[in-house]
């Protein structure tokens, strides 16, 4: 006899988060069957898919701290199967769009509002999918010499110097004019602007850990 098991989840959370969350489940499919050792399918859609091919990568661990160079496929022991529906394996640049601009969702979330979600960064595309494209159809780069580096979307200097998201002068206004006071409302822009930094970063190594040769 099988069973269809489903893991609600807090979308807006760290996908290593989820992934813990998904561990937990599978440990309690395995109880429930009495099978210590049982492997499980999984169908995973959108963003899920992006949490189930990092648990079968790492588990459990939190590898966004540094740079990977190997992936040890902790969570691939228990599981049998893993179907994707609709994955953004490589990110989607409509992730950059909603950063700027908000998110219609009913109704329009607020660029500041969906900076606090942390799997929103991990939905940004992946560098080799040159999001970062010119007028001129040329990949925007940090000078005008062409053999500058590239914009790379996981860095907050990007964000910083082309003032999108919690960077746009507006929408930093809107940050400080929301609080009680203006050195209260200073506070809480910089403490948005600082997890905004740390979580792009994160991110990055998020894509990069799962472009990664298995």
């Amino acid at each position: 006899e099988r069973h269809l098991y489903v893991l609600p989840y807090d979308w807006r959370r760290d996908n290593v988060e989820t992934a813990r969350k998904l561990d937990e489940l599978i440990e309690q499919i395995r109880r429930d069957y009495g099978r210590p050792d049982l492997k499980v399918d999984i169908v995973a859609h959108s963003m899920g898919g992006l949490v189930s091919r990092y648990y079968v990568r790492f588990g459990t661990e939190d590898v966004l701290d540094r740079d990977v160079k190997q992936v040890p496929m902790h969570g691939a022991a228990k599981v049998n199967r893993l179907i994707l529906l609709g994955t953004p394996s490589l990110g989607s640049a409509n992730t950059i769009r909603g950063l700027i601009e908000g998110e219609k969702i009913v109704r329009t979330v607020a660029p500041e509002t969906l900076a606090t979600m942390a799997s929103a960064y991990q939905l940004l595309p992946h560098m080799m999918r040159k999001p970062l494209i010119g007028l001129d159809g040329r990949p925007l780069r940090r000078s005008a010499d062409p053999s500058s580096p590239e914009l790379d979307v996981f860095d907050p200097a990007t964000w910083q110097v082309l003032e999108w998201s919690v960077y746009d002068p507006v929408v930093a206004a809107r940050v400080v004019a929301a609080a009680p006071d203006a050195v209260t409302g200073q506070a809480r822009l910089e403490a948005l602007q600082g997890f905004f930094d740390r979580s792009l970063v994160r991110a990055g190594r998020f894509q990069r850990a799962l472009a990664l040769p298995q």
